[in-house]
């Protein structure tokens, strides 16, 4: 959904619900935590200057496979006329995952200079959000919550060696890159509750983000450390999920929810910083990011 869209959806909604817009299941206050398992890919790639020419792709960093452990919190807190605040963290560790590291001599990836598929099985990420909505009810069988806030994405990855035998003073491969996604979010919520004891929520939000990398690659002595080149880009994000609600007893449930986070910046600058003090521009061809998890948590209510 575009930001315009959702926006004017928000403004005009109170005047096409039939009666009083009232609060989502008249809650003052949920809690609900969770542990997911999560996979989840990166991959960027450089040009061989700042017109993106010589060649148009010169590096190719692909992170695939990575497997994650996580948990989450997600909080709603009412504050006045069915505005609430809304504020999200999630944690997770990298356990398993590879990457493959490609360089090229031509145009459109051809000739290829330097191949390596490498471990990358240690990392991690964390993310929150915090914001506001509104909640309406239609006929008590459909309740919805646009909203709007701030959201902020971080990864550590890294690139290591299989386990190898290194010769007498032979490096270790050490790598590592850092990404960093914040910026504006707005969204739609969207329950259904079918019976007194389950429901189906629904949600859907779009971001636009700024996006920053930054790599300290160890293996290279001509390059600078920690900071050996940093990527700067403007981004978008969707993100879907859908969870399955059961009541337990009065104030608390069980949930069950599928997500799915898709992530891609447009061409932005490479700085490549070496450590005699120089500095090289060349242009970032771009980013993409995405993950995909499965969740199981319980929230508690307070007041229902």
């Amino acid at each position: 959904m575009k930001p315009c869209l959702c926006i004017l959806f928000s403004i005009w909604l109170p005047y096409i619900v039939h009666g009083q817009s009232s609060r989502l299941n008249k809650d003052k206050f949920t809690i609900a935590i969770y542990g997911d398992y999560l996979r989840e890919d990166l991959q960027w790639s450089i040009a061989g200057n700042s017109n993106g020419q010589n060649p148009n792709v010169l590096s190719e960093l692909k992170w695939k496979d990575l497997k994650l452990r996580g948990a989450g919190l997600d909080i709603n807190i009412a504050i006045l006329h069915g505005i609430y605040f809304s504020g999200s963290y999630h944690t997770a560790t990298i356990y398993s995952g590879y990457a493959t590291d490609t360089d090229y001599g031509e145009d459109n990836k051809k000739s290829p200079t330097y191949q390596a598929i490498v471990n990358s099985d240690k990392g991690r990420t964390y993310s929150y959000f915090a914001g506001l909505g509104y909640k309406y009810s239609i006929y008590s069988i459909l309740n919805i919550f646009p909203y709007a806030g701030y959201s902020k994405n971080k990864q550590s990855l890294f690139l290591k060696e299989s386990n190898i035998e290194l010769l007498e003073g032979e490096k270790k491969l050490n790598s590592s890159y850092q990404t960093n996604w914040a910026g504006p979010l707005i969204g739609l919520a969207i329950d259904a509750p079918l019976k007194s004891w389950f429901s189906i929520q629904a949600d859907f939000s779009i971001a636009r983000l700024a996006y920053t990398g930054l790599a300290d690659w160890n293996m290279i002595d001509s390059f600078a450390h920690p900071l050996s080149f940093k990527h700067k880009a403007n981004s978008y994000q969707n993100n879907i999920n859908l969870k399955i609600d059961f009541k337990v007893v009065l104030k608390i449930t069980i949930f069950l929810k599928g997500e799915y986070i898709h992530a891609e910046t447009g061409k932005g600058t490479d700085q490549l910083f070496l450590n005699d003090g120089h500095t090289l521009h060349s242009q970032f061809n771009g980013a993409e990011r995405n993950n995909k998890g499965i969740a199981l948590g319980v929230c508690y209510r307070p007041v229902l």
